[in-house]
C-alpha cells in the first residue's frame, strides 16, 4: 500500500527517517536533526533540518525550523500576494518566536523546506545539506549545486540571531514542475560524490515511493544504521514528498 493523500487534485505520499549519529549516541546527547512533512486541504510542507554540533542547543533549533515553516506556511495560503524576500524575514522572525527564549546563536542549525501552496513552489535552503527535486521527464535537479564556489561558502551558513537574506537559496515555481522532492542533512548528502547524488536521488525515490511509509522507515533505518562510510559520526535525516499518478 502507498502511504499517499488526496491533496489538491494530486495523491501526494511521503516517507522519512532521522537517525542519531554514533558519536552522539557514545556522548549521551539527543539527535540534532529534525524533519517533518504536513499535509493541508490546501498543500503541504516538507522540512529538514540540522543542528550545529558545536551549539549546545541547536536541537531546539531544528525543531524550531519545522515549526516556523508550517507557521509560514499558513501565513502564504492566507496572503496569496506576499512575496518571497519577505517570506525568508519572516520565517526569521517564526524561528525565533519558536525558540522560546532561548539564544538564537546557541541554538544554530541548518534549514532546508519547500511549501506547496497555490500551485506554486517555494524552496529555500540555508547552510549544508541537499534539496533535490524530481521533474515530470523523470530528471533530478537541485537547489544547490555543491560544487560550485557559492554552494561552498554557503556550508558555512547557519541560522543565528541576525537575518542574511544573501546567505539564503531560493526559488519559486509552479508545482507542475515538480513530481517529488527529496532532502537530506549533510550526514547524508556530504559522503555522496558529485556524480553518484542523480543516482542517488532517483533510487531513494523509486524504491520508498513504492512502500508503505512504516516499511520505507524500517528499511531505511537500516541502511541509515549501516551507513557504508567509515567512522561516519553525524545524524543522517531523509524525507521524501511524491505524486502518485492515478
Amino acid at each position: 500500500m502507498h502511504s499517499v493523500t488526496m491533496m489538491n487534485g494530486k495523491y501526494l505520499g511521503y516517507f522519512g527517517h532521522s537517525e542519531i549519529g554514533p558519536s552522539h549516541v557514545k556522548n549521551k546527547v539527543n539527535n540534532q536533526d529534525a524533519w517533518c512533512v504536513k499535509h493541508f486541504d490546501w498543500g503541504q510542507v516538507i522540512v529538514v533540518s540540522d543542528g550545529v554540533g558545536s551549539k549546545p542547543l541547536s536541537e531546539f533549533g531544528s525543531k524550531a525550523v519545522c515549526q516556523a515553516v508550517i507557521r509560514l506556511a499558513h501565513l502564504w495560503h492566507e496572503n496569496i500576494n506576499y512575496q518571497p524576500d519577505m517570506l525568508l524575514s519572516t520565517f526569521h522572525e517564526y524561528w525565533i518566536d519558536a525558540l522560546k527564549n532561548r539564544n538564537p546563536n546557541q541554538c544554530s542549525c541548518t534549514s532546508l523546506w519547500v511549501i506547496h501552496c497555490h500551485g506554486l513552489i517555494f524552496m529555500a535552503q540555508l547552510g549544508d545539506g541537499l534539496l533535490s527535486f524530481i521533474n515530470p521527464q523523470d530528471e533530478v535537479g537541485f537547489l544547490i549545486d555543491n560544487f560550485n564556489e557559492v554552494s561552498f561558502s554557503n556550508q558555512t551558513f547557519a541560522l543565528q540571531e541576525k537575518y542574511h537574506e544573501n546567505q539564503w537559496n531560493w526559488k519559486v515555481r509552479s508545482a507542475e514542475e515538480f513530481t517529488s522532492f527529496l532532502l537530506m542533512t549533510d550526514g547524508i548528502s556530504d559522503d555522496l560524490l558529485q556524480e553518484q547524488k542523480t543516482s542517488f536521488v532517483k533510487g531513494v525515490v523509486e524504491r520508498y515511493s513504492t512502500l508503505d511509509k512504516e516499511q520505507a522507515k524500517e528499511e531505511i533505518q537500516w541502511w541509515l544504521k549501516s551507513w557504508p562510510v567509515p567512522n561516519h559520526q553525524d545524524d543522517k535525516t531523509i524525507a521524501c514528498i511524491y505524486t502518485v499518478k492515478d
